[in-house]
């Protein structure tokens, strides 16, 4: 299996030049976790990733802000995206093969390649179902990583669909305190 970890901080992103960084414990609906907002102050230069109907869309640039949050017991990673106005653009979720909360001041996680996006308008995109066969097909993972993740994909999309509102209103609420 590939080693993608990646941590809260983000730490391996060199495209950030100048950043400030918080995190606080949190509680979503009896789940236990960690929120940190990553506040980018200075970047080589802005990040754009392919969108609907081939758009691009910028989000990463100076003044724009990522809360993250990850959950104990949970196999999922949020990180919602704020322009340098304080607009919600979009909240990113990996699948993950689980939140290693070791460094309380940045959690960590191995990324499971599916990806799941909340647009503004409250629908959900499922991403790179591609990336995650292609892992399967090349043994990159087992039949029972594939299997949890396809499984963590599909309550994920449960949870958004019931609850991404009061979701993204809690992390709206903790990105006015940190």
């Amino acid at each position: 299996m590939k080693e993608d970890i990646r941590d809260m901080r983000r730490s391996d992103w060199h495209r950030i030049l100048e950043r400030e960084y918080s995190v606080s414990p949190c509680e979503f609906q009896g789940m236990d976790g960690v929120v940190s907002l990553l506040q980018i102050r200075k970047v080589t230069e802005p990040l754009m990733v392919p969108g609907e109907n081939g758009k691009k869309v910028l989000i990463a640039d100076a003044g724009y802000a990522w809360l993250q949050v990850a959950f104990k017991e949970q196999y999922f990673w949020a990180t919602v995206m704020y322009d340098d106005q304080g607009k919600f653009m979009q909240g990113y979720f990996d699948i993950t093969a689980g939140n290693d909360f070791e460094d309380r001041d940045n959690p960590t996680f191995r990324d499971m390649y599916l990806d799941l996006v909340l647009l503004d308008d409250g629908r959900i995109l499922v991403l790179d179902e591609d990336e995650l066969e292609e892992a399967f097909k090349k043994s990159e993972i087992t039949e029972e990583q594939y299997r949890k993740t396809v499984e963590e994909g599909e309550n994920l999309y449960r949870f958004l669909k019931e609850n991404g509102e009061e979701f993204l209103r809690f992390c709206s609420e903790w990105r006015e305190k940190l």
